[in-house]
Protein backbone atom coordinates (compact mmCIF):
# COMPACT_ATOMS: atom_id res chain seq x y z
CA UNK A 1 0.00 0.00 0.00
CA UNK A 2 1.30 3.47 -0.87
CA UNK A 3 2.03 6.04 1.79
CA UNK A 4 -0.66 8.38 3.00
CA UNK A 5 -0.89 11.83 1.46
CA UNK A 6 1.12 14.33 3.48
CA UNK A 7 -0.55 17.62 4.26
CA UNK A 8 0.03 20.96 5.91
CA UNK A 9 -2.48 23.60 6.96
CA UNK A 10 -2.41 27.35 7.38
CA UNK A 11 -4.94 30.13 7.68
CA UNK A 12 -5.25 32.42 4.67
CA UNK A 13 -6.15 36.00 5.46
CA UNK A 14 -6.59 37.03 1.78
CA UNK A 15 -8.87 34.06 1.04
CA UNK A 16 -10.77 34.66 4.26
CA UNK A 17 -11.31 38.25 3.11
CA UNK A 18 -12.70 37.01 -0.21
CA UNK A 19 -15.24 34.91 1.69
CA UNK A 20 -16.06 37.86 3.96
CA UNK A 21 -16.86 39.86 0.81
CA UNK A 22 -19.30 37.16 -0.32
CA UNK A 23 -21.06 37.14 3.04
CA UNK A 24 -21.31 40.93 3.25
CA UNK A 25 -22.50 41.33 -0.35
CA UNK A 26 -24.66 38.21 -0.43
CA UNK A 27 -23.30 36.79 -3.68
CA UNK A 28 -23.34 33.01 -3.57
CA UNK A 29 -20.65 30.98 -5.32
CA UNK A 30 -20.55 27.23 -4.77
CA UNK A 31 -19.61 25.89 -2.31
CA UNK A 32 -19.73 29.23 -0.50
CA UNK A 33 -23.45 29.62 -1.07
CA UNK A 34 -24.91 29.09 2.41
CA UNK A 35 -25.26 32.64 3.68
CA UNK A 36 -27.76 35.48 3.79
CA UNK A 37 -28.58 37.81 0.91
CA UNK A 38 -26.35 40.70 2.01
CA UNK A 39 -26.39 44.28 0.80
CA UNK A 40 -25.51 43.63 -2.86
CA UNK A 41 -23.19 46.66 -2.92
CA UNK A 42 -20.25 44.95 -4.63
CA UNK A 43 -22.46 43.12 -7.12
CA UNK A 44 -23.85 46.50 -8.13
CA UNK A 45 -20.33 47.48 -9.18
CA UNK A 46 -19.73 44.34 -11.27
CA UNK A 47 -18.85 41.50 -8.92
CA UNK A 48 -20.22 38.16 -10.12
CA UNK A 49 -19.49 34.47 -9.63
CA UNK A 50 -17.02 34.35 -12.53
CA UNK A 51 -14.94 37.32 -11.40
CA UNK A 52 -14.99 36.18 -7.76
CA UNK A 53 -13.77 32.71 -8.74
CA UNK A 54 -11.00 34.21 -10.91
CA UNK A 55 -9.99 36.36 -7.95
CA UNK A 56 -9.83 33.38 -5.62
CA UNK A 57 -7.74 31.45 -8.13
CA UNK A 58 -5.30 34.36 -8.21
CA UNK A 59 -5.17 34.40 -4.40
CA UNK A 60 -4.51 30.65 -4.32
CA UNK A 61 -1.71 31.25 -6.81
CA UNK A 62 -0.31 33.84 -4.44
CA UNK A 63 -0.35 31.30 -1.60
CA UNK A 64 1.63 28.91 -3.77
CA UNK A 65 4.19 31.62 -4.57
CA UNK A 66 4.62 32.43 -0.88
CA UNK A 67 5.02 28.77 0.04
CA UNK A 68 7.62 28.24 -2.68
CA UNK A 69 9.46 31.44 -1.76
CA UNK A 70 9.65 30.48 1.90
CA UNK A 71 10.85 26.96 1.07
CA UNK A 72 13.45 28.05 -1.49
CA UNK A 73 14.79 31.06 0.36
CA UNK A 74 18.45 30.62 1.17
CA UNK A 75 19.46 32.34 4.38
CA UNK A 76 22.37 34.67 3.51
CA UNK A 77 25.14 35.81 5.83
CA UNK A 78 22.75 38.45 7.16
CA UNK A 79 19.45 36.68 8.02
CA UNK A 80 17.67 40.05 8.12
CA UNK A 81 18.06 40.29 4.33
CA UNK A 82 16.18 37.02 3.85
CA UNK A 83 13.48 38.15 6.25
CA UNK A 84 13.11 41.46 4.40
CA UNK A 85 12.80 39.73 1.03
CA UNK A 86 10.07 37.42 2.27
CA UNK A 87 8.32 40.29 4.04
CA UNK A 88 8.20 42.20 0.73
CA UNK A 89 6.43 39.26 -0.90
CA UNK A 90 3.99 38.98 2.00
CA UNK A 91 3.17 42.70 1.90
CA UNK A 92 2.51 42.51 -1.83
CA UNK A 93 0.30 39.45 -1.46
CA UNK A 94 -1.65 40.66 1.54
CA UNK A 95 -3.30 43.48 -0.35
CA UNK A 96 -5.79 40.97 -1.79
CA UNK A 97 -7.92 43.55 -3.57
CA UNK A 98 -5.04 44.12 -6.01
CA UNK A 99 -5.47 40.57 -7.34
CA UNK A 100 -9.09 41.12 -8.40
CA UNK A 101 -9.71 41.11 -12.19
CA UNK A 102 -9.54 44.49 -13.87
CA UNK A 103 -12.85 46.06 -12.81
CA UNK A 104 -11.75 49.33 -11.23
CA UNK A 105 -15.00 50.07 -9.39
CA UNK A 106 -14.92 46.66 -7.71
CA UNK A 107 -11.22 46.98 -6.87
CA UNK A 108 -11.77 50.37 -5.28
CA UNK A 109 -14.62 49.01 -3.17
CA UNK A 110 -12.57 45.97 -2.15
CA UNK A 111 -9.72 48.27 -1.11
CA UNK A 112 -12.11 50.13 1.19
CA UNK A 113 -13.49 46.89 2.63
CA UNK A 114 -9.95 45.56 3.16
CA UNK A 115 -9.04 48.68 5.13
CA UNK A 116 -12.14 48.21 7.28
CA UNK A 117 -11.64 44.48 7.88
CA UNK A 118 -7.88 43.91 7.89
CA UNK A 119 -7.31 44.47 11.62
CA UNK A 120 -10.15 42.15 12.61
CA UNK A 121 -8.91 39.51 10.21
CA UNK A 122 -5.42 39.70 11.63
CA UNK A 123 -6.81 39.23 15.14
CA UNK A 124 -8.65 36.12 13.95
CA UNK A 125 -5.52 34.75 12.28
CA UNK A 126 -3.44 35.37 15.40
CA UNK A 127 -6.02 33.71 17.67
CA UNK A 128 -6.27 30.71 15.36
CA UNK A 129 -2.52 30.25 15.15
CA UNK A 130 -2.25 30.46 18.93
CA UNK A 131 -4.87 27.73 19.44
CA UNK A 132 -3.50 24.44 20.75
CA UNK A 133 -3.08 21.83 18.04
CA UNK A 134 -5.17 19.32 20.01
CA UNK A 135 -8.06 21.78 19.97
CA UNK A 136 -7.75 22.28 16.21
CA UNK A 137 -7.45 18.56 15.50
CA UNK A 138 -7.74 16.09 18.36
CA UNK A 139 -5.52 12.97 18.23
CA UNK A 140 -8.42 10.62 17.48
CA UNK A 141 -9.51 12.70 14.49
CA UNK A 142 -5.92 13.02 13.33
CA UNK A 143 -5.53 9.24 13.41
CA UNK A 144 -8.81 8.72 11.56
CA UNK A 145 -7.74 11.22 8.91
CA UNK A 146 -4.36 9.52 8.49
CA UNK A 147 -6.09 6.19 7.92
CA UNK A 148 -8.48 7.77 5.41
CA UNK A 149 -5.61 9.31 3.44
CA UNK A 150 -3.65 6.07 3.36
CA UNK A 151 -3.16 4.91 -0.20
CA UNK A 152 -4.73 7.91 -1.95
CA UNK A 153 -2.60 8.58 -5.00
CA UNK A 154 -2.06 11.56 -7.24
CA UNK A 155 -1.56 14.24 -4.58
CA UNK A 156 2.06 14.25 -3.41
CA UNK A 157 1.36 16.92 -0.83
CA UNK A 158 -1.88 18.63 0.13
CA UNK A 159 -1.95 22.30 1.15
CA UNK A 160 -4.98 23.10 3.32
CA UNK A 161 -5.94 26.79 3.51
CA UNK A 162 -8.39 27.65 6.28
CA UNK A 163 -11.00 30.40 6.10
CA UNK A 164 -14.05 31.20 8.22
CA UNK A 165 -17.53 30.25 7.10
CA UNK A 166 -20.91 29.50 8.59
CA UNK A 167 -21.00 25.95 7.22
CA UNK A 168 -18.23 23.35 6.74
CA UNK A 169 -17.47 23.55 3.00
CA UNK A 170 -14.52 22.58 0.81
CA UNK A 171 -13.25 24.11 -2.45
CA UNK A 172 -10.38 22.41 -4.29
CA UNK A 173 -7.81 23.83 -6.69
CA UNK A 174 -5.88 21.09 -8.50
CA UNK A 175 -3.41 19.73 -8.15
CA UNK A 176 -2.70 20.36 -4.48
CA UNK A 177 -4.80 23.01 -2.71
CA UNK A 178 -7.90 22.56 -0.58
CA UNK A 179 -9.67 25.65 0.79
CA UNK A 180 -11.61 24.72 3.92
CA UNK A 181 -14.42 26.87 5.29
CA UNK A 182 -14.13 25.98 8.94
CA UNK A 183 -17.07 26.53 11.28
CA UNK A 184 -16.56 28.30 14.59
CA UNK A 185 -17.82 25.54 16.87
CA UNK A 186 -15.71 22.55 15.85
CA UNK A 187 -13.58 22.00 18.94
CA UNK A 188 -11.46 18.94 18.36
CA UNK A 189 -11.80 19.23 14.59
CA UNK A 190 -14.10 16.36 13.69
CA UNK A 191 -15.74 18.29 10.84
CA UNK A 192 -12.35 19.75 9.91
CA UNK A 193 -10.81 16.29 9.49
CA UNK A 194 -13.73 15.23 7.31
CA UNK A 195 -13.30 18.34 5.16
CA UNK A 196 -9.61 17.60 4.60
CA UNK A 197 -10.46 14.05 3.62
CA UNK A 198 -13.15 15.29 1.22
CA UNK A 199 -10.71 17.70 -0.41
CA UNK A 200 -7.96 15.09 -0.72
CA UNK A 201 -10.33 12.58 -2.30
CA UNK A 202 -11.65 15.18 -4.75
CA UNK A 203 -8.13 16.13 -5.85
CA UNK A 204 -7.08 12.48 -6.15
CA UNK A 205 -10.18 11.74 -8.25
CA UNK A 206 -9.46 14.67 -10.56
CA UNK A 207 -5.88 13.52 -10.97
CA UNK A 208 -7.03 10.00 -11.77
CA UNK A 209 -9.49 11.35 -14.32
CA UNK A 210 -6.75 13.40 -15.98
CA UNK A 211 -4.55 10.30 -16.21
CA UNK A 212 -7.33 8.36 -17.92
CA UNK A 213 -7.76 11.13 -20.51
CA UNK A 214 -4.04 11.39 -21.26
CA UNK A 215 -2.98 9.80 -24.58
Amino acid sequence: MSAAISWTADVSLPLDFAVRVLERDGLRVRPFDIHAEGDGSVRALGLDAESWTAWVRALVGGERVLTSAAAALEIPLRPSIAADRLADKVRDYEDPWTKFPDIKAVRDRLADLWSENRAEGMRWRHAYMMTRQHDLLAPEHHRRLSRALQGLGGVPHLSVLVVRYSSPVVMVFPPDVCVVGRVEHDRGGRAYSEQIETGARALAAQDAGADRKAP
